[in-house]
């Protein structure tokens, strides 16, 4: 909203799902929003440049978004 880019590719992707959710009460674009954070987050568990840090977040975000959209 202000500009924010996020402190790292994953808190970024974050907000961009966050943004998704504020536009949109349908649970069938939630759930795509989900699916997209989830991909995206298992992308930063093997990236190379991921820290552990962000590897832990992401592995907590992947499986949150999974456990939504079963």
């Amino acid at each position: 909203a202000r500009g924010d880019r996020g402190i790292n590719p994953l808190d970024a992707a974050c907000r961009e799902h966050d943004i998704a959710y504020a536009r949109s009460n349908d649970l069938d674009q939630r759930h795509i929003a989900d699916r997209i954070l989830a991909a995206r987050a298992q992308e930063r568990i093997t990236a190379r440049d991921s820290t552990l840090g962000e590897r832990a977040a992401a592995t907590t975000v992947w499986a949150a978004m999974k456990a939504k959209t079963k």
